[in-house]
């Protein structure tokens, strides 16, 4: 019994031994940007911020996000995304959607998706996603200038649920787009892009990513009987 018990308990180790965890940051594997209800056909793919919305009615930002997943696989375990932004000290709710359209980062507009060979336009302006959020956040604290926010779920849900879904295909990955409602006149959210040069003083969005890798049947058999065997159990 007592060899039994340790049997279980190392399979156990072995199994969590297999799990990994990745942080995808930076100015490669990584897109983002923002539309321009203003100004309609500019990219505003390679700035060093992107937009979210600002304070009239008439001047909207919808801000994207696509992170390069193709290292990852198996099962999604949590997914945490940290952004850092810039705003007006106010209390200031930030949505996320799954955008359900292909687009290029220099080329992208409110417009179009693309356009370059080809002009692609999307199907509502500023850009096509599903109406379902995949979350949401609420910025808070006194001092809001320049701060850190995450938009984290440990129940299985939001960005945890729909990056397993991006990594089993279930949808292509096409990113996120974030939205915010209308503030005070004048007032701007704007989050640091993937093109900032000092990531110590504007920080690039960064996603955090904890998953058990899809692992050969081999593999994991080999391991264990090396693990038996260890034990000196036959």
């Amino acid at each position: 019994m007592r060899y039994f018990v340790i049997i279980l308990f190392s399979f156990f180790v072995v199994q969590n031994t297999l799990a990994d965890s990745i942080t995808l940051d930076g100015q490669s594997g990584m897109d983002d940007g923002y539309t321009d209800g203003n100004s309609q056909n500019t990219p505003r793919g390679t700035e060093t911020w992107f937009y979210v919305m600002c304070g009239f009615s008439s001047c909207t930002y919808y801000g994207y996000l696509k992170f390069d997943l193709s290292d990852i696989s198996g099962n999604v375990d949590s997914v945490s995304l940290k952004l850092r932004r810039h705003l007006p000290n106010e209390n200031v709710q930030l949505y996320f959607y799954r955008i359900t359209s292909d687009w290029d980062e220099t080329q992208f507009t409110w417009n179009n998706a693309m356009t370059s060979p080809d002009i692609v336009p999307w199907t509502t302006g500023g850009g096509d996603y599903n109406s379902t959020k995949i979350d949401s956040l609420t910025n808070v604290g006194l001092d809001a200038y320049n701060q850190d926010v995450y938009c984290q779920r440990g129940d299985g849900g939001g960005l945890t649920e729909l990056v397993q879904d991006w990594v089993d295909g279930t949808y292509d990955n096409y990113g996120i787009i974030i939205k915010s409602q209308i503030l005070g006149v004048g007032d701007t959210v704007y989050i640091y892009s993937s093109e900032n040069y000092n990531e110590t003083l504007w920080p690039r969005p960064k996603l955090y990513v904890e998953y058990t890798p899809t692992q050969p049947e081999l593999n994991i058999f080999r391991r264990r009987k090396i693990l038996i065997e260890s034990l000196g159990v036959n």
